[in-house]
């Protein structure tokens, strides 16, 4: 089971393999999400960071795709906050419907950024008051199709919002409710493989498990991923 999950296969998949009920994997896999459920708390970016916002879709809500052609990003859309520095640290926090608000990206950084580290981003107006509030300098390279120079000033952060894409889109229909936990696992689980020359991945998420003090409260519940 925890070694499939380290893949991010779906439910179904989990269930056949091991053998046991849908149900069953599911909460199985909500146990191990609430052991990483802190991971992120601990983490301080430094030096140089990148950030930007994905989409995902709220799947609880009803759709407005035969609405009105409206301009901008759909309410309905999920926005997940990321940053990465040069150290490959990272955070993954859902913050809201639509455009990011200002509250909901201090909340984010707050705590979580180095003294002295440069912040890069493509110039969203609302990033530079956050990043006055947090006291770090920005460097800002807007958005533009075919440009090199930009295109390689935002490698970083395009090639995380292109990880984390992949990753939620093995879970269409997920329960907006259980993205945070999601995201919790995804950050994890890059540590873990990105140290895996010094540990065994399954053996350590083994060990994390065993360790964790973490409680989880089964209760009635639909069955959602």
């Amino acid at each position: 089971m925890l070694t499939l999950m380290t893949y991010n296969v779906p439910l179904d998949v989990v269930a056949e393999v091991v053998g046991i009920h849908h149900n069953t994997a599911l909460l199985w896999r909500r146990k191990a999400f609430a052991t990483v459920d802190g991971w992120q708390e601990k983490t301080v970016l430094r030096d140089r960071i990148w950030i930007d916002g994905v989409y995902t879709f709220d799947y609880s809500m009803p759709s407005d795709h035969f609405g009105p052609n409206i301009r901008g990003i759909s309410r309905r859309k999920c926005c997940v906050f990321l940053a990465i520095d040069c150290h490959r640290n990272m955070l993954a926090f859902y913050i809201g419907h639509a455009k990011p608000k200002p509250k909901a990206l201090l909340r984010a950084l707050r705590g979580r950024v180095a003294e002295g580290s440069t912040i890069v981003h493509d110039g969203l107006r609302e990033y530079r008051g956050v990043l006055r509030e947090i006291g770090v300098s920005g460097e800002v390279h807007p958005a533009k199709r075919n440009d090199r120079e930009t295109l390689e000033a935002m490698l970083m952060i395009n090639s995380f919002s292109a990880w984390i894409k992949r990753y939620l889109g093995r879970f269409t229909g997920m329960r907006t409710e259980w993205l945070q936990s999601y995201l919790n696992w995804f950050v994890y689980l890059f540590r873990v493989k990105d140290q895996q020359e010094r540990w065994p991945i399954t053996e350590r998420i083994v060990r994390h498990l065993l360790l964790s003090e973490a409680v989880f409260k089964r209760s009635s519940w639909v069955f959602h991923q």
